[in-house]
């Protein structure tokens, strides 16, 4: 097998150019097939256990990413994972948990990164 020197022991070691070549084309169909989403929730959104409610959505979803107050009274969430499940999260958020009143998401696609392993609530 063909190994990289000075790669670290858990990096993957292809046997020939043809299986780095797929192993490259599975990555990039990943990258191309995740995304992410930032959505800024304003409205009665704090106190009214919306990060926690969009935590269980999330997971329920196989979404990861993290939600989180903001000092100006809004929610963040960031979140990774397949469009028609960041699509129902989007969809989720522009109603909320039954106590909370939501006046205005703002929603800005980005580029995957890769960066969680769960959804979190910050």
């Amino acid at each position: 097998m063909a190994e990289v020197s000075g790669s670290s022991p858990d990096a993957p070691t292809f046997a020939s150019i043809k299986d780095l070549s797929l192993f490259i084309k599975i990555v990039s169909f990943i990258m191309d097939t995740k995304k992410r989403v930032n959505i800024l929730i304003s409205g009665k959104v704090q106190g009214v256990f919306f990060r926690d409610s969009t935590r269980k959505i999330a997971i329920s979803l196989g979404i990861t990413g993290y939600a989180k107050n903001l000092s100006d009274g809004r929610v963040e969430v960031v979140a990774e994972g397949g469009e028609n499940e960041l699509k129902k999260l989007v969809s989720w958020v522009k109603k909320g948990p039954p106590l909370c009143r939501v006046d205005n998401v703002t929603l800005k696609k980005e580029k995957y990164k890769g960066d969680f392993d769960d959804f979190n609530v910050i």
